[in-house]
């Protein structure tokens, strides 16, 4: 998905941190691998924003991501679009849950919390 990202101009800000080891299933992997890529797809083509910014934080208690772009365009009344239902459906397989908020100049943050 980095190569969409510059493909589109928009600048990615990456942010990870880890604690200890993390292995991951390759289920798990697949999978948030595809939740990033529609993440992103959304971004790009819904915010109106110029970059996007993904934080991942294995911490002890599990993974967190965060992925927010700086667009105007999230509009939490809008309903639950296929995507949004699609990345709900497959962090809920991993044991997770995703929130999504507009935050005060309304762009879109998404936070991702699975317990691993």
């Amino acid at each position: 998905f980095e190569e969409r990202i510059l493909q589109a101009d928009f600048d990615l800000v990456w942010q990870q941190s880890l604690c200890g080891n993390v292995l991951l299933t390759a289920r798990v992997r697949h999978d948030l691998g595809r939740v990033l890529r529609e993440l992103v797809s959304n971004a790009l083509r819904y915010s109106g924003g110029t970059s996007i910014a993904i934080t991942v934080d294995f911490g002890e208690d599990g993974l967190r991501i965060v992925v927010e772009d700086n667009g105007s365009a999230f509009d939490t009344e809008a309903g639950s679009g296929m995507g949004k239902r699609i990345v709900a459906s497959r962090i809920a397989d991993l044991g997770g849950h995703v929130e999504w908020q507009r935050t005060p100049a309304g762009a879109c943050r998404v936070n991702i919390n699975i317990g691993l």
